[in-house]
């Protein structure tokens, strides 16, 4: 009974630190990524009380699996600036196309937004990759619904400067 109570609260302890299970993977990812990794080798070295449960490799390895995740998040919202660009542009030369009735101007507004279109699957797939492998939560996890969810009116945007250029084109003919 006495060793069962000291694994129970070795291993408890080592949840509570952040060293296991889903805590440590949803809550303490990015205080994870800001830690030196000295700093946890130093506090898995100095607790006598349990067996060290992390070795050096595996935290590395975390380090760069959470650096990995990091990059990626930051690949997401660099995408959608680049999409909400393009469709920026597209509205604003849609808009001068429909009252200069610029149809060269319309007609590249339409062959366009084919790039919207492939800027929406990139952010898409980017989201879905990111919460398949990494399984966010809490703040992660609401930023990259979030990009699913602007990603989609975003693009209706850009289909609605390209309706304004189909117009500006039959209003010429």
């Amino acid at each position: 009974n006495d060793y069962c109570d000291k694994k129970f609260l070795a291993n408890n302890e080592r949840i509570s630190n952040g060293y296991n299970g889903t805590e440590f993977w949803s809550y303490n990812k990015r205080q994870f990524a800001k830690k030196t990794f000295d700093e946890y080798t130093k506090k898995l070295n100095s607790n006598k009380n349990s067996t060290s449960f992390v070795s050096k490799t595996e935290l590395k390895k975390r380090t760069e699996e959470i650096k990995r995740f990091e990059e990626q998040l930051k690949q997401l919202g660099n995408e959608m600036i680049q999409m909400s660009i393009l469709i920026e542009n597209a509205i604003q030369s849609a808009i001068e196309a429909f009252f200069a009735q610029n149809t060269e101007v319309a007609k590249r507004i339409i062959l366009e937004d084919d790039l919207v279109d492939r800027a929406q699957k990139k952010v898409e797939s980017i989201c879905l990759q990111l919460l398949i492998q990494q399984q966010p939560v809490a703040r992660d996890l609401r930023t990259i619904t979030a990009a699913l969810k602007m990603v989609t009116d975003m693009e209706r945007i850009g289909d609605h400067a390209a309706d304004i250029a189909e117009l500006t084109i039959m209003m010429a003919d």
